[in-house]
């Protein structure tokens, strides 16, 4: 951390907008340390990924960030949001966010009474470990570029009859914490994913696929 203070601030000497880095640098820093005191500094750092990679999703730039609201934390990616009653400070916060239609899906999700057993968070990063590996070979061997995970069999995981991403369960079962979540999905296939922790809600969207993927029972 101190090479990165000191790199900066050298920086700074040519280039006075390395200062505003520098402090939103340092902002992210003691964020994290108040995180670590209070016990959440796992979620912490996987909501700061969260939100990182939401923008290569090619979400609405002004959705980018994280939004408070009554003490809850929100975030989205378009394909899946959360609200948190975690304290996280220092992340970004996004400029005009979709709070009424998160909250409205929120609401709806309610209604889900179909609970799922979710796999470990282990076996699935193992699971998606693999996934990445034969996404990588099929692009290879087929020279295709526009694949996706979804596009391999382990790359799918079936909540009873709803299949998700999942990478999209991974990042967000990490986001809740990552133990002691509780899944709940509806007869409808298209219908989102419901899902709860000590740590808060999220709700994860399906995907438009057929049956080719392992089951959650």
């Amino acid at each position: 951390m101190l090479e990165k203070i000191l790199e900066l601030v050298i920086e700074a000497q040519v280039d006075p907008q390395k200062l505003i880095e520098l402090e939103e640098f340092l902002r992210l820093k003691i964020s994290e340390e108040e995180a670590r005191k209070n016990g959440n500094i796992n979620i912490f750092r996987s909501v700061k990924k969260y939100i990182n990679r939401s923008i290569k999703m090619q979400i609405p730039k002004e959705y980018y960030g994280i939004c408070i609201k009554d003490g809850m934390v929100y975030a989205t990616n378009r394909y899946s949001a959360f609200r948190l009653n975690v304290e996280l400070k220092g992340l970004p916060e996004a400029m005009d966010f979709p709070i009424e239609k998160i909250d409205a899906t929120f609401s709806d999700v309610k209604f889900n009474n179909i609970e799922v057993e979710l796999p470990s968070l282990k076996e699935l990063k193992a699971q998606l470990k693999i996934a990445r590996a034969n996404l990588k070979a099929m692009k290879k061997q087929k020279y295709l570029t526009g694949c996706k995970l979804a596009d391999v069999e382990e790359g799918v995981i079936k909540l009873k009859n709803v299949s998700v991403d999942i990478e999209l369960l991974v990042e967000i079962l990490e986001v809740l914490g990552g133990e002691n979540i509780t899944c709940w999905v509806t007869k409808e296939k298209l219908a989102p994913v419901f899902l709860k922790s000590d740590a808060g809600e999220a709700i994860l969207m399906p995907l438009r696929i057929e049956d080719n993927s392992k089951e959650a029972s």
